[in-house]
């Protein structure tokens, strides 16, 4: 599982302080952040966890939903990456800025889609972190006692059979229908047209959710 160290304002290289904009005249961009933080809420939680049956918040909801909130009190934010660190600065319209916050990546395991994922999940805690929302249900840390939540690139929920023999197995393995995440109550049919590439990550994964075997099925049934 990817594991991340705290927040730091060090440059992730040299552990210097890392040049960020000035931040020393910070009247504009606290106010607005007070007023930010009065309007904000928590955003909704799209994704499922099927490791800890939990719900999270994915990045692009997450985006979506501070970022308009943000731009109304003048202020915004950039992404920042260095070789296995990632980074995030809040500026304000005024050119106030804070400092940048890193995450240390540590992917679980080499080659580039693991990295990605595990910038991904930085890239959530750090603008969760600096927008002061939860992205996440509480657990009361019983995840970190097992382990470190998943982070695979795509989210999904439990699929639901809406099409079954006498023998209770889906007659037709386009028919399972996604029961949470990003394409909920859609089936794998309608993703197909929509989102094949979920599907096709889907099916790699059939080992690790009831809905891979179906979509892996379902590829091999667009294909003959």
């Amino acid at each position: 599982m990817n594991k991340a160290q705290e927040l730091s304002h060090d440059h992730p290289d040299t552990g210097e302080e890392w040049p960020e904009m000035p931040a020393h005249d910070a009247d504009h961009i606290i106010k607005a952040m007070i007023k930010f933080g009065a309007e904000i809420t928590n955003p909704p939680l799209d994704g499922v966890n099927p490791h800890y049956n939990s719900r999270f918040t994915t990045l692009a909801a997450l985006i979506d939903h501070v970022r308009p909130v943000l731009a109304e009190h003048g202020l915004g934010y950039i992404f920042l990456h260095k070789p296995g660190h990632a980074g995030i600065q809040l500026f304000h319209e005024s050119g106030e800025a804070f400092e940048p916050s890193w995450l240390a990546l540590e992917p679980d395991k080499p080659g580039p889609q693991a990295l990605k994922s595990a910038s991904t999940y930085a890239r959530r805690m750090l603008l969760e972190a600096v927008t002061g929302v939860a992205g996440e249900t509480d657990d009361d840390a019983e995840s970190a006692t097992q382990g470190a939540q998943s982070t695979e690139p795509y989210t999904l929920g439990p699929a639901v059979p809406d099409a079954k023999s006498a023998t209770g197995k889906a007659t037709d393995p386009g028919a399972y229908t996604f029961g949470g995440g990003r394409h909920e109550l859609k089936s794998i049919t309608e993703v197909w047209k929509i989102d094949p590439e979920y599907v096709t990550w889907l099916a790699g994964n059939k080992t690790k959710f009831p809905e891979g075997k179906a979509a892996r099925e379902f590829i091999r049934s667009v294909k003959t």
